[in-house]
């Protein structure tokens, strides 16, 4: 079956570091180190996820999302004015207002395609999917397109929406807090300070300027549709009226001991340990190059053309190589393909792997990048045990630093395990529990073959002919006190 889940997005790695459950970043707390940036207490970032239903809802073209294969009229070929007002009179016979219309030719956000129009409508949710489809093909009529249009879904008021993901994401961060001071072996004390969002600044100022990252209110779908190539792509025509919130926070817990002078490192720390499942991607790519014939048997697809005929396909040949059909996922969106996976033991990916890529280029008709993200049944351990390499790779960074300055270094009273995130609008990767959608930009997965993967924290897809195993990678920052 074709997958319907969308999610984002760009490959803009901020910040990498690894962490299980919610992510911890530095920030500022209560007294005066010699160093401003340098973390005071624990400090732990935690998140959680809630889906509530949405009250917002926008059909909604966005050129850039359509993979290549839809062409708009450009703005000196087309009369804006025109189309706007043949739209208007065919939104107004489905009883919509004009208000309900935006519509703007040329963004200078296009990437580069010039002259596209972009344009949203917004309808009632209680008239879905009825009302989506029959705007959908007004915007065909008038514009001369074809099944370009998708969906976009916000909620008017995230706040009062949101219950269950604030205490959820408080525990996150107790949770995180409590892992890393067990490797630093240090004494948590009381929860000192909460603050809503993420303490990193740079994300932070991403989620202030978008809303917080959450389709809260219609100025949220205003700026994903001006962003929407590095925004999560629009849903189908059909999809269920409901989002899902991201809630953040940044917890301070205090340690035992204040200071006014400190030393501050960070130190890293890697484990591998052997993969015992293997999460094999084809990604589609506009760079990938065409074949004539199909390994499968079945006539290629070519690239803008995928239907869910073609996933089914997909799925018969996956399950034929042994490939569980609950274990495969096929991506697809506005008629393109943006990736498959299929979630294998390794003995299935040492004998069927180059086969299962083969299975699904055979069907799309064109080679497309491809990569394995192996998986360790023991991830948690490996975590624990590169943290606490990590802390001790920090404490001989001080060592040496404090006789460098000529000083003893004390207790220990900052601590932080800073972490990535592939995208401002996404949660940082949880290094045991990888979602593919967070790591893709636009369906282009096999970026993460390139040498911006691998760093601590962001998962990276290595070869399908690859040894197979796991490593796990962890940075700490770690402040001390000067004692003398």
């Amino acid at each position: 079956m074709v997958g319907k889940r969308f999610g984002p997005v760009a490959l803009a790695l901020v910040l990498a570091g690894c962490g299980s459950g919610g992510s911890t970043k530095s920030t500022g707390t209560s007294g005066a180190p010699a160093d401003p940036g340098a973390p005071r207490g624990l400090v732990a970032d935690g998140t959680a996820t809630q889906k509530v239903r949405a009250d917002l809802a926008f059909v909604v073209v966005e050129p850039e999302n359509s993979g290549g294969s839809i062409s708009f009229p450009p703005s000196s070929a087309a009369d804006p004015s025109a189309q706007r007002a043949g739209l208007l009179a065919r939104l107004r016979t489905l009883g919509l207002p004009d208000t309900a219309l935006h519509m703007e030719n040329g963004s200078v956000l296009s990437s580069g395609v010039g002259g596209e129009t972009r344009l949203r409508v917004e309808v009632p949710v209680a008239k879905l999917p009825g009302i989506a489809s029959d705007v959908s093909k007004a915007i065909d009529a008038v514009m001369g397109t074809t099944d370009v249009a998708g969906l976009r879904f916000a909620v008017e008021d995230c706040a009062a929406a949101l219950s269950t993901a604030r205490v959820d994401a408080v525990k996150d961060a107790r949770r995180h807090a409590e892992g890393l001071a067990r490797a630093a072996d240090v004494v948590l004390g009381q929860l000192r300070g909460v603050t809503e969002g993420p303490s990193d600044p740079l994300t932070a100022a991403y989620f202030a300027a978008l809303g917080n990252g959450e389709p809260c209110g219609r100025s949220a779908i205003d700026a994903l549709s001006v962003l929407s190539t590095y925004g999560p792509p629009p849903q189908p025509l059909d999809a269920k009226p409901e989002v899902e919130l991201t809630f953040s926070v940044s917890a301070t817990f205090a340690l035992a001991d204040t200071a006014d002078r400190t030393l501050t490192a960070t130190g890293t720390g890697e484990v591998t340990g052997k993969a015992d499942r293997a999460e094999i991607v084809v990604a589609q790519s506009t760079l990938g190059e065409s074949i004539s014939s199909s390994s499968s048997g079945a006539q290629p697809t070519g690239s803008g053309s995928f239907t869910p005929a073609d996933g089914d396909r997909i799925t018969r040949a996956l399950t034929a190589l042994g490939v569980r059909e609950d274990a495969v996922e096929v991506e697809a969106q506005g008629g393109r393909l943006r990736y498959v996976s299929a979630t294998v033991p390794v003995d299935v990916l040492m004998k069927n792997g180059s086969k299962i890529v083969d299975a699904v280029n055979g069907v799309t008709g064109v080679l497309a990048p491809s990569g394995v993200l192996f998986i360790s049944s023991a991830c948690d351990d490996l975590v624990a045990q590169a943290r606490a390499r990590a802390m001790t790779d920090a404490d001989k960074r001080l060592a040496g630093l404090a006789r460098a300055a000529k000083v003893r270094s004390g207790p220990i009273v900052g601590l932080v395990e800073p972490r990535g995130t592939v995208s401002p609008f996404a949660t940082p990767p949880d290094p045991c529990d990888v979602d593919l959608e967070s790591l893709s930009s636009g369906g282009q997965i096999g970026d993460l073959l390139g040498g911006s993967a691998g760093l601590p924290g962001v998962p990276k897809l290595e070869a399908i002919d690859a040894e197979p195993k796991v490593t796990q990678r962890v940075s700490v920052t770690e402040v001390r006190a000067i004692t003398g």
